[in-house]
């Protein structure tokens, strides 16, 4: 397993924008953030890109040689989901804990990968939050990025 220092050293819950789902992950070393924030973004890369028929859990073939049903696709798709939308929580709770500079630097892209699976209006304001934050108090251009969610989002001309 993972040295202690990758363990967060606190989790609070937050209800930043009505969310439900969120918490703020603290570790106190910033590389382990770094390190851990680029951990849950590769997840959601290999989740996106990793074909449905060679998931551990899934039931198409070759793992299993019966015809793949509807109800067996929807399931699969479900809980691929559910671990992006983990992972992407994941993230914002790292970020919502504050870290160094360091880690905020780092945290652009997968904030941005974050925002684009996230479906909830209140973790998405609190993605549009973080990034501004970068560049507001770092100097980091990250508007683009927030203008490219929006669109992707719909909320052309808000905020």
């Amino acid at each position: 397993g993972l040295p202690e220092t990758f363990m967060p050293s606190a989790i609070i819950p937050t209800s930043l924008h009505n969310t439900t789902h969120l918490t703020e992950v603290w570790l106190s070393i910033p590389v382990c953030a770094a390190t851990t924030l680029t951990w849950h973004f590769s997840q959601i890369l290999l989740l996106l890109h990793k074909p449905p028929h060679i998931l551990p859990h899934s039931s198409f073939p070759p793992h299993n040689h019966r015809s793949t049903t509807i109800s067996d696709r929807i399931t699969i798709y479900r809980t691929i989901h559910s671990e992006i939308l983990y992972h992407s929580r994941q993230i914002l709770g790292l970020c919502l804990a504050r870290p160094d500079a360091s880690v905020r630097i780092h945290a652009l892209q997968p904030l941005f990968v974050a925002g684009q699976c996230l479906d909830e209006d209140g973790e998405r304001r609190v993605v549009v939050e973080l990034l501004r934050g970068v560049e507001r108090d770092l100097g980091w251009a990250t508007e683009y990025r927030v203008r490219e969610l929006m669109g992707e989002w719909g909320w052309d001309g808000v905020g």
